[in-house]
């Protein structure tokens, strides 16, 4: 898992899950971050970590046991995800936002990929679609009505699910097409597309987001 720092093995990890959950929840944190290096550095462990993940899910579909990685990387994300969706989107705020849509829309692509899949297992109690949205209707009305145009909170959420469900069956075929090796085309497919626009057009709407600039 050399994203992580070093090639740990998984159980180690696993073993690990409450120090990794509280780095995590750190990294969200930062993505706000006025430092725009520290901002991305933040934001390229958690995409690294998502993937990981992910990778984990798909490799253990029939049975992911108690203790394994990715039971912990399913307990960690269904924890997390409010507060790193939450601060993902205030990191879209502001004038430094423009330099962040990539890699945002990468987390969201990978977070939206782990929970599409997580429907596919009995773990979706924990960790599903409507895990997501909840996250996502958290974090849009959550940000004071300034921040937001008239109406925009409740046509956001929709069509950013509708992006964010084409974007992660993209990332899926991606990785099945390529067996799991090599590119997992991030943005690439029409889904994954859609979702870098509506990013992008989110970040520069909203340069003038009062207090950020």
């Amino acid at each position: 898992m050399t994203c992580l720092g070093c090639d740990i093995p998984q159980e180690v990890l696993a073993a690990s899950g409450a120090l990794l959950e509280v780095s995590f929840q750190k990294a969200a944190i930062c993505c706000t971050a006025m430092h725009r290096g520290a901002a991305l550095a933040a934001m390229s462990y958690l995409s690294c970590f998502l993937e990981e993940g992910l990778a984990s899910l798909l490799g253990s579909m029939t049975c992911i046991p108690e203790g394994s990685f990715s039971a912990m990387a399913i307990q960690l994300i269904s924890h997390s995800g409010e507060g790193l969706v939450s601060n993902v989107v205030y990191a879209l705020l502001g004038v430094s936002a423009m330099s962040r849509v990539h890699k945002c829309a990468t987390i969201l692509q990978l977070l939206a990929a782990i929970c599409s899949l997580s429907e596919r297992l009995t773990w979706k109690t924990i960790l599903g679609w409507e895990s997501l949205h909840g996250w996502l209707h958290s974090a849009v009305h959550v940000l004071p009505a300034e921040y937001l145009k008239q109406g925009e909170a409740e046509t956001l959420v929709p069509v950013w699910l509708k992006a964010l469900a084409g974007a992660a069956t993209d990332y899926l075929e991606s990785r099945s097409c390529n067996g799991g090796k090599g590119n997992y085309g991030y943005m690439q497919g029409k889904g994954g597309r859609v979702l870098k626009r509506l990013v992008r057009e989110f970040a520069d709407g909203h340069r003038n987001a009062p207090n950020l600039t």
